[in-house]
């Protein structure tokens, strides 16, 4: 609901009173908010059971896997590191739609296409903990 107020026209752009549905936000579901109009800090949602925060919602992630189908077979060269076939992405992204921003949604996508919502994650490993 909160992505209504996003919603605004004119020169100075003023909120739109009773938007349309169609003018919000389209990938969402008006029975979810997480209470942010955009982002909101690292770590502000509890942890999955394994501990890790904020692993859905950001970008999708990009692979060096070939995009080959289920099942997993390392022998067919999905793991060959080809610039020209297909690669995976991996997990949801902000621009998904609720049901598919989860880590097991799989996307293929040509190795030079520019996505906007696909990205890597950047590991950084604390020194004290070893």
């Amino acid at each position: 609901m909160k992505t209504k107020l996003f919603v605004v026209n004119g020169v100075n752009p003023q909120p739109v009173a009773n938007p349309a549905d169609w003018l919000a936000y389209i990938p969402r579901i008006d029975a979810v908010d997480d209470g942010q109009m955009i982002a909101t800090d690292v770590g502000s949602y509890a942890p999955n059971p394994w501990g890790l925060y904020d692993m859905i919602g950001n970008v999708s992630e990009w692979t060096s896997s070939d995009y080959k189908p289920y099942p997993y077979n390392a022998a067919d060269g999905r793991e060959s590191g080809s610039a020209e076939a297909k690669k995976v992405a991996r997990g949801g992204s902000w621009n998904d739609r609720q049901k598919w921003a989860r880590s097991g949604v799989r996307r293929d996508y040509e190795s030079w296409q520019p996505v906007h919502n696909v990205g890597f994650r950047v590991v950084c490993e604390d020194d004290l903990a070893k």
